[in-house]
């Protein structure tokens, strides 16, 4: 696990009232999730200042791009991480307004329609993750990457030495609103999906903060 304040270690899974699950350190240590699914370890949601908030050490602290997410194969078999998705758990609104109809009429009223989609989602590209074997899924909003690193395209070639072994990932995020909410969120590890009507099945969710404000497993 790499050495940063203000992080998580799954602190709060699946619902509020439920107890809290224990990270798992290696393949040994029984997992709340069963196989072949990975585990998610540690959430920075909350990047500390000075140069202990440069997690991914570019150089640069920044308080979105910063944020990570880490999972792990807690197994004793490989598992494969193609298809998994990361979302988090605080919803946006998208205002989708068109004009009514395919009417040509300009004073044709226009009909307001909105939907809510959580404002990040990364969906893992093809990977096979050995026992033990780690994932970090940065933010990357203007962040730099010198070692291996892979994007929802393509994943690294290879583990990186200077963050304990694990592949890195970057989710490349375009704005700075996309990012992890310091006081309430969730993040949620959905599993590969099995059609384009069929909802994504929820593999683990964790949570901090105000429960009532953070939007946590919506699938449920």
């Amino acid at each position: 696990m790499l050495a940063l304040s203000l992080m998580i270690a799954v602190a709060n899974t699946a619902a509020p009232n439920a107890p809290a699950a224990s990270p798992a350190a290696s393949p040994a240590i029984a997992s709340p999730v069963k196989f072949p699914h990975p585990l998610i370890t540690e959430i920075l949601y909350n990047v500390p200042m000075g140069a202990d908030g440069d997690a991914n050490k570019d150089g640069v602290r920044s308080a979105n791009g910063d944020e990570f997410i880490e999972i792990v194969n807690p197994h004793d078999k490989p598992i494969e991480l193609e298809g998994y998705m990361i979302t988090d758990g605080v919803e946006t609104q998208l205002d989708l307004t068109k004009k009514g109809g395919d009417s040509k009429d300009p004073k044709a009223k226009k009909k307001s329609q909105t939907v809510q989609k959580p404002q990040i989602e990364f969906v893992f590209p093809k990977l096979m993750l050995q026992p033990g074997e780690r994932v970090v899924l940065f933010n990357g909003h203007k962040q730099k990457f010198s070692g291996p690193h892979g994007t929802k395209l393509k994943a690294p070639e290879k583990t990186d030495p200077d963050f304990g072994g694990a592949y890195v990932f970057t989710l490349e995020a375009e704005s700075s609103f996309i990012a992890l909410n310091n006081a309430s969120d969730a993040v949620q590890l959905l599993a590969p999906s099995k059609g384009k009507d069929v909802p994504r099945e929820t593999i683990e969710v964790v949570w901090w903060g105000k429960p009532g404000e953070a939007s946590y497993d919506k699938s449920a």
